[in-house]
């Protein structure tokens, strides 16, 4: 029965000699093949730019800008991607060269899309250095190319993008590595790892992968251990402190260190709950190669759903389809560890394994159940699916028939029996990139794909230039805190980011009463999302960072001002702080909610002029 499962992997692979005719034939025709990989990627992921951008993504986007604005330099050195924002920066001004008046949240993407298109390009480059003859290096390339993590990554503004493509570029050259070990290439290698690591710090983990990669073919020569490693601290140190001194001035090693280990040590992503940590790394990996079930995903917004119930079953069938495929590919490679362990691959297995194990280990007390941090961990799974198969093919292979291969009508039925096999995982793969598309890419290509782009809309539509909005910056609508900035150009102040510098309910007061005196003191209008007295996550979330903080005390900070509505948005009304300028006998503020003391419990009045449950504007 398991020779049937795998039979269709077994036979979209083939070992030959790499100095045969087939090889030299292929090897004429491998830049063609990589162009047309390239082209067709660059064109996907150039097509399918997304509007559902994570919070990140826009928040770079903003520094990129203010960086333009201000002419300052911090706003592109942040240590945790030290490098992102200002490639994005340098792409943004380029563009800007060639006539683009747009944001930079755009070009970030579409230099995402190009770096994915290489990264892709160099992945299937590496599987061809494994297997050079055969179809499986370019369907393992193209279920990366097509999964929901990569997809995303290269259509985003994300920070993944250009550090996954160096890491792959520096696995590629530790094929090379395999055969001809040398300090020149042990040096490209630890260069190329340690870059990775510039644009996002959790590739430092690949730093130990190339140590593992390296390790087995320099025993008998430090030197090219000594040479991985003097590459990657030098690629690492000296941007660091080129940009600690010469871009940031920092005078001091406090002054360094405060800054480099600011963001690992706020500690807001660590989670030790390991077996709860456990279920999640198995749903975010999942997550990585295809897209959530059905009934947590876009099911609503897909072209497919207007068709009913035949659309419905279409996308279900193609979801239980893929997560079938991976079923079958995930057992293939945990029955063939055991004889890869003791092949001539072992040394390439034990690295992918420690790959694996690395990203596994990190993930699941960091950030836990974030895919996007998985999507690393695909191209080692494809790389171990392949040699697996490999090993599979040449144990059928051995005990073939010589007169079977000879004979020419055994070899025309030997190729009539591939042809079924390759069809259907040509049509699994089909399913699979369709699959990603309709439910995970397509719904959000719309521009109203975010709410909260919505909501940045509907403020710019309302508000006057330079008015400041007061969102939460935490809960159901955080992500307002960045897209209001960038697709309103209207300045916020967050709730979230007060109270986390200011630590004490006295001190976010203070802080926040001084803010909204400058605004007032300028003449600029003040506007506060209605998500701060009605949505009960948000306090919650607000609750959790500080457990001082609760609703009423969240709403107490604004007792002083007058609040007043302004207009119905998408997320409930918006309502205008003005100041206490006018008084009644009472010392009430005039229109303000009242706040009343019943014990130990404070409650709070809409302003008259509101219903309870006003209807929404059309």
């Amino acid at each position: 029965m398991w020779k049937a499962v795998t039979h269709p992997l077994v036979l979209t692979t083939k070992v030959v000699n790499n100095h045969s005719p087939q090889v030299s034939r292929l090897a004429a025709y491998c830049p063609p093949i990589s162009a047309v990989i390239f082209s067709v990627a660059l064109l996907l992921y150039g097509l399918t730019p997304t509007h559902l951008n994570t919070f990140d993504a826009v928040a770079y986007a903003n520094q990129i800008g203010l960086a333009a604005e201000t002419g300052k330099l911090r706003p592109l050195f942040h240590p945790h991607h030290l490098l992102f924002n200002a490639l994005g920066f340098a792409c943004w001004r380029l563009a800007q060269w060639f006539g683009y008046e747009g944001g930079p949240l755009a070009i970030v993407q579409g230099m995402n899309a190009l770096l994915g298109a290489i990264g892709l390009t160099l992945y299937h480059a590496a599987l061809r250095r494994l297997s050079p003859v055969g179809t499986l290096p370019l369907v393992i390339a193209l279920c990366l190319g097509g999964s929901f993590g990569y997809w995303i990554c290269a259509t985003d503004g994300r920070v993944n993008m250009p550090s996954l493509v160096l890491m792959i570029a520096a696995f590629t050259c530790l094929l090379r590595f395999r055969k001809v070990p040398n300090a020149r290439l042990a040096a490209g290698i630890g260069a190329l790892a340690g870059a990775a690591l510039l644009f996002h710090e959790s590739a430092g983990l690949f730093g130990l992968v190339g140590v593992v990669g390296v390790f087995p073919f320099a025993k008998s020569s430090r030197r090219c251990l000594l040479a991985y490693g003097s590459a990657w601290g030098t690629a690492v140190v000296i941007p660091y402190l080129l940009v600690g001194i010469a871009a940031l001035h920092f005078r001091s090693w406090a002054e360094f260190h405060g800054w480099a280990g600011a963001y690992a040590e706020r500690g807001w992503w660590w989670d030790f709950r390991i077996l709860h940590n456990l279920r999640l790394d198995l749903f975010a990996l999942r997550h990585a190669i295809f897209v959530e079930p059905l009934g947590r995903s876009a099911l609503g917004q897909t072209p497919l759903h207007v068709l009913g119930l035949g659309g419905v079953t279409v996308l279900w069938g193609l979801y239980l389809g893929a997560l079938a495929g991976v079923l079958a590919a995930g057992a293939m490679i945990a029955v063939s560890l055991p004889k890869l362990l003791r092949s001539p691959e072992r040394s390439l297995t034990i690295t992918c394994l420690t790959w694996i194990g690395l990203y596994a280990a990190f993930f699941t007390v960091w950030c836990p159940g974030a895919f996007i941090f998985w999507v690393p961990t695909l191209v080692p799974l494809g790389v171990l699916l392949l040699i697996s198969v490999k090993r599979g093919g040449q144990d059928k292979r051995d005990g073939q028939d010589k007169r079977a291969r000879q004979d020419k009508r055994a070899r025309q039925d030997k190729r009539a029996r591939q042809a079924a096999p390759l069809r259907g995982v040509g049509m699994w793969l089909s399913g699979y990139v369709l699959l990603n598309f309709f439910v995970g890419i397509l719904p959000y290509l719309k521009p109203t794909a975010g709410l909260s782009q919505w909501v940045a809309a509907d403020v710019a539509a309302h508000t006057p230039p330079r008015a400041l909005i007061i969102v939460a910056g935490v809960g159901d609508d955080a992500q307002c805190e960045v897209d209001i900035p960038y697709f309103a150009h209207r300045p916020v102040l967050s709730l979230h980011g007060t109270l986390a510098r200011a630590k004490t309910y006295a001190g976010t007061q203070a802080s926040l009463r001084t803010t909204l005196d400058k605004a007032f003191g300028a003449g600029r209008s003040v506007y506060v999302l209605d998500e701060l007295w009605t949505n009960r996550r948000t306090v919650a979330a607000l609750h959790h960072q500080n457990q001082e903080i609760d609703a009423p005390l969240v709403q107490s900070l604004f007792d002083e001002y007058q609040r007043v509505p302004s207009w119905h948005g998408p997320r409930g009304w918006v309502w205008k702080l003005t100041p206490p300028d006018r008084l009644g006998k009472s010392g009430r503020i005039k229109g303000e909610a009242r706040r009343t003391t019943r014990g130990n419990e404070l409650t709070f009045r809409r302003p008259s002029e509101v219903p309870v449950n006003p209807p929404r504007s059309a």
